[in-house]
């Protein structure tokens, strides 16, 4: 009944509905009236599996979402995938922060090519009612994966490969946080031969 109650919370939250005193702290609207959230702060909430799908399928309704942050969660491989999908869909989300989770392998993967490639999308067009018609890029900024130690060399080997621009699809991070993910040498030099070609990112952790 609580995991229920819960996933009703954040659902009505998405939805712009009812929020507890707390639950206000975590969710920033933008001064401009009737436009929606722009952060979405639910960290260390442990939030579960069904939580997490709840607010995955919620992410494409969004309409000014650009900061989500879900650090210290039971964030997993089959969670994350879902996220990504929402995010991807959403379309205009910049800074994602999934630090201390328990994000493996396959799930740095699910990012790099679900986040990672939203720069070279083509423009999408989307009418919201109440709003004008505008043109979305969704262009990843910042992405914090640290803490999750079982993402490893090949998960950071995924997320390095586009770091590296090709032809005219340049990547758009300016921010990439990767401490304490079990990287190893190998994934490393895939981080180092990224940052050759790089040049759009400011900050590496």
């Amino acid at each position: 009944a609580k995991r229920i109650h819960k996933m009703k919370t954040y659902t009505n939250l998405m939805k712009g509905g009812y929020r507890s005193e707390i639950e206000a702290t975590n969710f920033q609207r933008p001064r401009t009236p009737g436009c929606g959230p722009t952060m979405l702060n639910v960290s260390h909430a442990n939030l579960g599996p069904r939580e997490l799908f709840g607010l995955s399928v919620k992410l494409p309704e969004t309409t000014r979402l650009t900061h989500l942050v879900a650090t210290g969660n039971n964030v997993t491989d089959a969670t994350v995938r879902a996220l990504v999908a929402g995010l991807r869909v959403a379309n205009i989300v910049t800074h994602v922060d999934l630090s201390n989770n328990k994000i493996s392998t396959r799930g740095g993967i699910d990012i790099a090519d679900g986040l990672l490639r939203n720069g070279d999308r083509p423009v999408k067009r989307r009418e919201r009612p109440g709003f004008r018609m505008d043109d979305y890029r969704c262009k990843l900024v910042y992405l914090n994966l640290a803490g999750n130690k079982r993402i490893g060399c090949e998960g950071v080997a995924a997320i390095a490969g586009y770091l590296i621009p090709v032809g005219a699809l340049h990547c758009t991070l300016e921010e990439l946080n990767l401490a304490r993910v079990g990287m190893g040498d190998a994934g490393a030099i895939a981080v180092g031969r990224g940052l050759e070609q790089n040049q759009s990112l400011l900050r590496l952790h």
